[in-house]
């Protein structure tokens, strides 16, 4: 079972590389996609109660990655 949290960030990482691949820019949707997922836990280390999780950022970026993976087909 994957926890909610998870799938969250993974579909948010999936999403906006989908997004920008469907503009033609896949490579870049994965970066936005690693960006966002680092930024988002560097953001919440410092803001909190909220409490920076390397998974979260790891989720995202897989999220990317399948996206990206899909479009290279």
């Amino acid at each position: 079972m994957i926890p909610q949290d998870k799938l969250i960030h993974f579909l948010g990482g999936f999403g906006v590389c989908s997004a920008l691949t469907m503009r033609g820019y896949p490579m870049c949707g994965l970066e936005v996609a690693v960006v966002i997922g680092v930024g988002k836990e560097i953001w919440d280390h410092y803001h909190p109660p909220h409490v920076a999780d390397f998974n979260d950022a790891a989720a995202t970026i897989l999220g990317g990655v399948l996206s990206f993976m899909i479009s290279q087909l």
